[in-house]
C-alpha cells in the first residue's frame, strides 16, 4: 500500500489523528471443549490421563469474528494490530474515543444503540418477527428467521446487510455498522466493507451512508449485490 493509499485509507475510517479503534462483537456463552484423541473415541468411558481441558466462558460467533478479521488486516496497515480492541457488545460506553465498529444485527445490543441514536436510522431500521428484515422507508429486504432454519434452508434463501458508518456527534467519532441478518450476511458485510472501502470513499466522501447488500443462494459471503443505498446529503 503507498504513502497515499494509506492516508486515504486512514481518512475514511476516521483514523486521523487517533491510534486505536474498537470492535464490539456479539458474545454467546456455552461450554467449549478441547478434548484428547483417546477421549473422544471413547465418550461413555472416563477421560484419559490427560483429561479434557474444557473453558465455560463467552465466545464471539465465528461469522462475525470473520468480518472482523477482515477489517483487522486492512486497517494494521494504518494503525498497530495491538490498538483493535475486540470488546464485547456490552462494553461499548458513550464517550469512547477512536474508530467503532459494530457487529451483527439482533444478536448485538450495540446496533440497536446504532440504528436507534445515529444518522443510519434515518435512513434505515431492523425488524425481527416471523422473518427478519431491514425496513427503508417502502422497501423491505427480507429473509425467514435464520434461527428457525437449518443449515441447508439457510443455504437456499436470500441474506441481507448493512454497511454504514456516521460520525458520532458527542466524540466526532467515525461508527461504522457491519451487520446481516443471517450470520453469513454479516461476515459478507465486514468482507465487502475491506474490498470496497476506495470505491465508497470516492462515492460518499465525508458524509454519513449506508448501504444495503444483497447475497443470493446458495449464500456466499464473498459474493453479493447492492441493492440500496443512502447518505445524508441535503434534498
Amino acid at each position: 500500500m503507498t504513502a497515499g493509499e494509506t492516508r486515504r485509507l486512514r481518512k475514511f475510517f476516521g483514523l486521523d489523528g487517533v491510534d486505536e479503534c474498537r470492535f464490539y462483537l456479539p458474545t454467546f456463552s456455552g461450554p467449549a471443549e478441547l478434548q484428547t484423541r483417546s477421549s473422544r473415541s471413547s465418550r461413555n468411558e472416563k477421560s484419559s490421563s490427560l483429561g479434557s481441558l474444557q473453558y465455560p466462558g463467552r465466545t464471539f460467533a465465528d461469522r462475525d469474528a470473520r468480518a472482523a478479521f477482515y477489517l483487522t488486516a486492512i486497517l494494521s496497515r494504518a494503525i498497530e494490530v495491538e490498538n483493535i480492541r475486540w470488546e464485547a457488545a456490552g462494553a461499548r460506553t458513550s464517550g469512547q474515543p477512536g474508530t467503532i465498529f459494530v457487529f451483527g444485527s439482533r444478536s448485538n445490543q450495540a446496533a440497536d444503540w446504532v440504528m436507534g441514536a445515529s444518522a443510519l436510522g434515518k435512513f434505515l431500521h431492523f425488524e425481527f418477527g416471523d422473518k427478519w428484515s431491514i425496513r427503508a422507508g417502502e422497501r423491505e429486504f427480507s429473509l425467514k428467521a435464520p434461527d428457525e432454519l437449518t443449515r441447508e434452508e439457510y443455504e437456499r434463501e436470500t441474506d441481507y446487510g448493512v454497511v454504514g458508518r456516521f460520525r458520532d456527534l458527542e466524540t466526532s467519532a467515525q461508527i461504522f455498522l457491519i451487520a446481516g441478518l443471517g450470520s453469513r450476511a454479516t461476515e459478507g458485510c465486514g468482507y465487502f466493507l475491506t474490498r470496497e472501502w476506495e470505491c465508497l470513499a470516492h462515492r460518499f466522501k465525508g458524509r454519513d451512508f449506508a448501504v444495503v447488500l444483497k447475497f443470493p443462494p446458495p449464500i456466499d459471503p464473498k459474493h453479493s449485490v447492492e441493492v440500496a443505498a443512502f447518505d445524508n446529503t441535503p434534498e
